[in-house]
């Protein structure tokens, strides 16, 4: 919970959480390997159900719980996972987008955690070239677009076995 109020994902809660106040007392005792109960007072279970929004077809409800799962991904330091990491990207600035306050800086949040992921660093890989390439071109950011296609082009003979050619790679 920490962590989401740090992130400045106060839209997420409110929209997600499951009302747990209709629970019994009982919901605060577990059981230990003893068999024996004990109290955890310090200890508060939070519950999230985020469902695919009801219009969404099998692949487009995929495609949101991946997002989704890419944006705890961000909140917590992980790597992304999905078909191609350039709409990985993409879907994890949309879930920021949806996910936190107004107001906040999505991009460079996101900037910044390319960077410490290793994904903004597109020499010698040309899976991340063409990554940033697909979101810079996505988003219509010129400067990152500019600097990915001129990676992409000095790996060009490279490029034709990276996942993510499929979706990018009629521009070469």
């Amino acid at each position: 919970m920490e962590a989401l109020l740090a992130a400045n994902c106060r839209p997420l809660l409110d929209r997600f959480m499951v009302d747990n106040s209709n629970e019994s007392p009982m919901s605060d005792i577990s059981i230990n390997v003893d068999g024996g109960y004990f109290t955890q007072p310090n200890h508060k279970m939070y519950e999230l159900y985020i469902p695919a929004p009801p219009t969404a077809e099998r692949g487009q409800a995929f495609l949101y719980h991946t997002a989704t799962r890419n944006f705890f991904a961000w909140v917590f330091g992980k790597s992304l996972v999905g078909s191609h990491l350039g709409g990985a990207l993409v879907g994890l600035l949309d879930s920021m987008s949806q996910f936190r306050l107004t107001g906040v800086d999505n991009i460079g949040g996101i900037m910044d955690y390319m960077d410490e992921e290793g994904y903004a660093d597109m020499r010698n890989q040309p899976d991340h070239a063409l990554a940033v390439l697909y979101f810079a071109e996505h988003f219509q950011f010129k400067d990152m677009w500019i600097d990915a296609f001129a990676h992409c082009t000095g790996m060009n003979e490279r490029l034709i076995t990276c996942l993510g050619f499929e979706v990018c790679g009629n521009k070469f």
